[in-house]
């Protein structure tokens, strides 16, 4: 009985030390998520452009009628110094009515017309965009646009430019009288979008009915 109870009591024994041997190394995790900065774009009075009613009698019979401009402003707000730009892409592309944007500007092309929509299948109208009073972290940035995201080919554009669809715009850091073309990082960019619709001539709308203007466009935050 001692020889049974002593091997009962080394098998124990050894059976602890083995156990504890299977517990002498423990795994150490690093864990994170590094997240790049976040921005925000909010356009005042909740984007929205009211003509309000536009008497048909007012509408020209054989030249288009251009509305007045009307402007919001707009902010991206980032929580950490950002390069980014901003693309402004038209969703009633389809609707724009050519050649009508020249009486805005003779400047202007069709590459710069937003379409105001369509009713009873008519085109009704363009409208423009323009950007002006950019400031960068509250100090006035130059404005530098290019056609695609590629941050070696941006160009010098006045504040005041003409915002084309799908175009992207930055602000540059204008220092000493030098523009570098390239998109300088910000926390807080601001300035105002100045909006000019332009309805095509009525003899082409069908205005027996009321005619909604429904131009859309979606304003993007681009990181570059």
């Amino acid at each position: 009985m001692k020889n049974i109870a002593l091997l009962s009591t080394l098998t124990v024994a050894l059976t602890a030390s083995f156990g504890a041997r299977a517990a002498d190394t423990a795994e150490l995790k690093v864990k994170g998520v590094i997240k790049p900065a976040a921005c925000t774009a909010s356009l005042a009075g909740a984007g929205i452009v009211d003509y309000g009613n536009i008497p048909a009698s007012q509408l020209n019979a054989t030249n288009p009628t251009v509305l007045s401009e009307k402007t919001l402003s707009f902010s991206l707000n980032c929580d950490a110094a950002t390069q980014i730009a901003i693309r402004l892409t038209d969703n009633r592309s389809s609707s724009v009515v050519t050649g009508i944007v020249k009486n805005i500007s003779s400047r202007l092309t069709d590459t710069g017309a937003f379409g105001l929509g369509k009713f009873d299948g008519k085109n009704l109208g363009i409208y423009s965009v323009k950007l002006d009073n950019v400031r960068g972290d509250s100090k006035r940035a130059s404005l530098i646009f290019y056609k695609q995201k590629n941050t070696d080919n941006w160009s010098v554009a006045s504040n005041g430019a003409a915002v084309g669809s799908g175009s992207y715009f930055a602000g540059d850091m204008k220092s000493w009288g030098w523009l570098s073309n390239t998109p300088a990082a910000y926390k807080t960019i601001t300035g105002d979008l100045s909006v000019q619709a332009v309805l095509d001539k009525s003899s082409n709308l069908p205005t027996g009915n009321n005619i909604p203007l429904d131009g859309s466009a979606t304003l993007e935050v681009v990181y570059l």
